[in-house]
């Protein structure tokens, strides 16, 4: 999760530079084009505007990626800081609700706590089996010398349970309340788990849908943009700004599309967790 976090803010980050190379280089070609009247001053001033709120957002997004390198490493130490590769693992969610609540069953979490309620019982057993009468015998026999008779011996023996309602029964009554609290402590966890699990699916059924649709309706029709705003100027029916300007049309959604990636592979790392299966990556299924 601390490697998702460092992936998708270096990428906005790079992103963000790459739309202010382009407006830097759009403002000197309008600041060129003022003498000959081909552009106007307020032309730049709004650029100037835009080029500065977009700046801003490149420095938070750099904030960003400080704080997710130093948090990156707490894990992997100075290794956070080497340079990150602009592809993201596909990790895969091939989990459905049913399928996944089942297998939540496997969670460490959840086991640990069975083995709680195990040994809650045990003792509630154990409280019990001392509330019975323990009869008991024993015969020796005794070898004497010196001119000495033998001896034979011969004891019988049983507990008397005095004041048994507030002694035996009362810690059997102790034990059970434990049982029941581990019992209850059990399910509140897998209530948790379950919320969790649920949060994640949600999670990823939305970062999917969110996905084809940039896929099949925005990027498409910011890639059409651009090519008709390209074609538009090579006629000289439109002025270069508007190339300039679907450019970063096209970029601000790969920015929004880069997140929608990490969301789902967050989603899968949450998934893959709690149903506590390390078969994360394809390529290892």
């Amino acid at each position: 999760m601390a490697w998702l976090d460092a992936f998708e803010a270096q990428r906005k980050f790079e992103l963000y530079q790459h739309i202010i190379d382009e407006m830097t280089a759009e403002r000197k070609v309008l600041v060129s084009r003022i003498s000959s009247n081909g552009a106007q001053t307020s032309e730049v001033l709004k650029l100037d505007s835009r080029l500065s709120m977009t700046n801003d957002k490149r420095l938070m997004v750099q904030r960003d990626v400080r704080k997710a390198r130093a948090a990156l490493a707490r894990w992997v130490g100075p290794a956070s800081m080497r340079l990150i590769s602009n592809e993201l693992p596909v990790m895969s969610n091939r989990f459905n609700r049913e399928t996944a609540l089942a297998e939540l069953e496997n969670h460490p979490l959840l086991i640990n706590a069975h083995q709680t309620e195990k040994v809650a019982q045990f003792d509630v057993d154990r409280a019990q089996a001392d509330t019975q009468r323990n009869w008991a015998w024993e015969a020796g026999y005794g070898k004497r010398f010196a001119d000495r008779s033998d001896m034979i011996s011969f004891q019988v023996s049983m507990d008397l349970q005095l004041d048994r309602a507030n002694r035996q029964d009362k810690r059997t009554a102790e034990k059970l309340v434990l049982v029941e609290k581990s019992h209850k402590l059990t399910e509140d966890k897998r209530r948790e788990l379950s919320a969790e699990l649920d949060s994640a699916l949600a999670e990823a059924d939305i970062a999917e849908a969110r996905q084809n649709e940039h896929l099949t309706r925005l990027i498409p029709n910011a890639e059409a943009l651009l090519h008709i705003a390209q074609a538009a100027y090579t006629s000289g029916s439109q002025p270069l700004s508007e190339v300039w300007e679907a450019r970063r049309g096209l970029i601000e959604i790969e920015i929004d599309h880069w997140s929608i990636l990490t969301d789902l592979q967050r989603a899968a790392v949450k998934i893959g967790y709690l149903v506590n299966d390390n078969r994360l990556f394809k390529e290892n299924q």
